[in-house]
C-alpha cells in the first residue's frame, strides 16, 4: 500500500506542476495577445490622425491658395505706393549727402589755412569755427534718421492702406456676385411660374 500511495502523490505532483506550467504558459500567450492587440489599436489611432492631419493641411492649402496674378498686381500696387515717397526721400538724401560734402570742401579749406597762418591767433580763430561746423553735421545726421523712420512708417502705412483696399474690393466683388446670383435665381423661379399651366 506505501509502494502504491508513493507513486500516486508523485504523480499529483507531477499533473499539479503540469497544470502550473500550462496556466502560466496562457497567461504569458494571453499577456502577448494583449499587448499585440494594444500595439494594433495603437497603429490604427496614429494612422487615423495622421490622415486627418494631411486632410487639414489639404484643405488650409485649397483655403490660403494665392494665384500668381494676384501677387504681381499686389507687388505692382504696392510699389505704385510707396515709388513717389521712397523718390522724394532719394531725393532729400542726396542733397543732404551734397551738403555735407561741401562742409567737407569747407573744412578742408579751413585746414589749409591753418597750416599757413603766420600767428596762433588766426589757427584759435579758425578752429573756433569747428563746433559750428560739428553741430551742423549731428543735425544733419539727425534729419537723415528722421527721414529714414519717416520712410519706414510710409511704407508700413502704404502697406496697410493697399491690403486694406484690397479686402474691401474683394468683399464689395462677393457681394455683388452674391446679388448677381440671387437676381438670376428670381428670375429663373418667376420665368418657371409663368411657364406653369393656370
Amino acid at each position: 500500500e506505501g509502494e502504491k500511495e508513493a507513486p500516486s502523490k508523485v504523480s499529483r505532483a507531477e499533473e499539479l506542476a503540469e497544470a502550473r506550467r500550462k496556466a502560466q504558459a496562457e497567461a504569458k500567450e494571453k499577456r502577448a495577445a494583449d499587448e499585440a492587440a494594444r500595439e494594433a489599436a495603437r497603429k490604427e489611432a496614429e494612422e487615423r490622425q495622421a490622415a486627418q492631419i494631411a486632410e487639414l493641411r489639404k484643405e488650409a492649402k485649397d483655403i490660403y491658395k494665392v494665384d500668381d496674378k494676384a501677387i504681381d498686381q499686389l507687388s505692382e500696387g504696392f510699389i505704385g505706393l510707396a515709388s513717389p515717397a521712397s523718390d522724394e526721400v532719394g531725393a532729400m538724401l542726396h542733397q543732404l549727402q551734397e551738403a555735407q560734402m561741401q562742409l567737407v570742401q569747407l573744412l578742408a579749406q579751413e585746414d589749409r589755412k591753418v597750416m599757413t597762418l603766420p600767428n596762433m591767433a588766426e589757427v584759435a580763430q579758425a578752429l573756433s569755427h569747428v563746433p559750428h561746423y560739428t553741430q551742423k553735421l549731428l543735425e544733419m545726421r539727425g534729419e537723415m534718421n528722421d527721414i529714414s523712420n519717416r520712410v519706414k512708417n510710409m511704407r508700413k502705412r502704404a502697406a496697410r492702406v493697399y491690403t486694406k483696399k484690397q479686402q474691401e474690393d474683394n468683399s464689395v466683388a462677393q457681394t455683388r456676385q452674391a446679388n448677381l446670383e440671387e437676381q438670376r435665381k428670381q428670375h429663373e423661379d418667376a420665368a418657371k411660374q409663368q411657364q406653369q399651366p393656370q
